[in-house]
């Protein structure tokens, strides 16, 4: 009896020390474990990345987006539009998966204004972050650059006279900076008509003007021409001779269109509370208007980024709002991009993300305030070469 018992125990030991050993079908055995990453994770259209990978504990390793050469290696990708790809791993234990994402942006430059020196000055870059370089011959106190249809200017808004005055400086460095407007009032928010002949921006009111007034002036000299008074945030057409503006005209910011000729305006849409207030309007080529608006009763800026069809009575549709200050959007060459800044890190940072707000990413790391982007309108821009 007692040697009966004795060989069962004996047997019951052997079947653990099996299964121990994985015989019961690898019960211990640990999952996979997968390191994968891209390089860069923020490429423009035409560009490539590179995926990396190493996997240990794993039986079989695949991805459905490239080919896996084995546990570890790396691959070439050139995707088109931003994309995620993914790694999975197998054994016994299960199945692990890890996923990068590539980030597409489209081709061009973006100008844009930064205190990285402890100036506000003027900066341009590429559209993914890369080979930013000071527009020197713009000096300090930039405010609100706008780039030239064709890509080889730049317009922007300086007080080295005094007050606000509108300026123009080539794009690759070269000169000295033009003066397109020395009136005592302030001069703000310049905007380049869809051939580059023509800018358009808003004179404030002071003791001569009762209203914001949007001017007009032709880029290589000519009589200024008051378009509308009561109006600012004038945003040419890209395809073709209309401006929108904004306006308080009645009682609340609402959006107009124009003929650059003069004529009546046409309601776009409006924004129903009165505190609301529009601080720029950017017009794409897919015929949308992009603008940030932010409450003024608020002691917290909190601003909020919205596109609008632009045609007569229009919704509004917000597609970038939190509890931080988005704002300046502006459109890629193509209207399936956009860029703005936020203040969601602290300090102002430069984003891009897609048409209708989904995939913000942000450009530069830098420590300083960067803002107020545009991009070029041109593909033209991204050949120049940039004087340091």
């Amino acid at each position: 009896m007692k040697q009966n018992i004795l060989k069962i125990i004996i047997g019951i030991l052997m079947i653990i020390s099996l299964t121990g050993c994985g015989g019961g079908g690898g019960g211990n055995q640990q999952l996979p474990v997968i390191n994968f990453s891209a390089s860069p994770t923020l490429i423009m259209t035409g560009k490539s990345a590179t995926l990396q990978w190493s996997v240990t504990g794993a039986d079989k390793v695949e991805s459905p987006d490239f080919t896996v050469s084995g546990p570890s290696g790396q691959v070439t990708v050139n995707p088109t539009s931003t994309k995620k790809y993914t790694i999975l791993a197998t054994n016994s234990a299960g199945t692990i998966t890890s996923s990068v994402t590539i980030v597409v942006v489209e081709q061009g430059k973006i100008a844009f204004v930064s205190s990285r020196s402890g100036q506000d000055q003027l900066y341009l870059m590429n559209a993914d972050g890369t080979n930013v370089q000071l527009i020197s011959t713009a000096g300090s106190g930039v405010q609100q650059p706008a780039l030239s249809p064709d890509g080889t200017k730049i317009a922007y808004v300086s007080s080295v006279n005094g007050n606000a005055d509108i300026f123009i400086v080539n794009a690759d460095n070269s000169g000295t900076a033009q003066s397109v407007t020395t009136n005592a009032a302030d001069d703000m928010q310049p905007c380049w008509s869809r051939d580059g002949s023509m800018l358009a921006w808003t004179r404030e009111a002071n003791s001569t003007y009762s209203y914001d007034t949007i001017i007009i002036k032709p880029v290589n000299g000519g009589t200024e021409q008051e378009l509308v008074t009561d109006a600012h945030n004038p945003c040419w057409s890209p395809t073709t001779d209309q401006l929108a503006y904004s306006s308080l005209h009645p009682g609340t910011e609402t959006i107009y269109l124009i003929s650059s000729s003069g004529g009546a305006s046409t309601q776009v849409a409006f924004l129903a509370q009165q505190s609301l207030t529009i601080d720029k309007l950017s017009w794409s080529k897919l015929g949308k208007i992009a603008f940030s608006s932010y409450d003024s009763s608020q002691s917290t800026i909190k601003g909020t980024i919205y596109t609008v069809d632009a045609s007569a009575n229009s919704t509004p549709v917000s597609i970038i709002t939190n509890n931080f200050d988005n704002s300046g959007p502006a459109w890629s060459p193509s209207g399936n991009q956009l860029v703005f800044y936020t203040n969601r890190d602290g300090h102002y940072q430069i984003y891009i993300s897609n048409a209708d707000g989904s995939n913000q990413t942000r450009l530069l790391n830098s420590n300083s305030d960067d803002g107020v982007p545009v991009w070029s309108n041109s593909l033209r821009l991204r050949r120049l070469n940039l004087k340091k």
